[in-house]
């Protein structure tokens, strides 16, 4: 699905093009396009070069077999565009493509927003399941009956 998202946008904006008589694009084909977009059509690219190639490799070029499959991306809930940092993120930033989610909290709701204000989704599972952890162990103590 990835893949297939960042294909569209690119197409849609013109980065990429497809000629007009091929009836099908094959999934290599597509990584190549992305591929070569990344390389030699971001000016984004161009203008980052404080990135080592390396690095640029590693982080970036290591998701592009992910593509076709899904990614995993871990939200933050201070606003629709917020996500931890991972190589998926980096990938989707170097081709341009903006990334948005609706997880986010009741403006309305003051306590939950001041409790979470930064949090991502994994963290919070964790913490919660922590809490629910020491939770249970409190209140599977020793019983008295009496």
């Amino acid at each position: 699905m990835s893949l297939l998202l960042c294909g569209n946008v690119l197409l849609l904006g013109e980065k990429i093009t497809l000629n007009l008589d091929i009836k099908k694009v094959s999934e290599g084909h597509l990584i190549y396009l992305v591929q070569s977009y990344l390389f030699y059509g971001n000016t984004q690219m161009q203008l980052e070069q404080n990135l080592e190639l390396s690095e640029f490799n590693k982080q970036v070029l290591g998701v592009l077999p992910k593509l076709p499959g899904s990614l995993y991306f871990d939200v933050t809930f201070a606003s629709s565009c917020g996500f931890e940092q991972t190589s998926e993120t980096a990938l989707f930033g170097f081709l341009g493509v903006p990334l948005h989610h609706g997880w986010l909290v009741d403006p309305q709701d003051v306590e939950l927003g001041s409790s979470i204000p930064r949090s991502s989704y994994s963290k919070l599972s964790y913490n919660l399941a922590v809490y629910e952890s020491i939770r249970s162990s409190t209140n599977s103590g020793p019983q008295k009956h009496g």
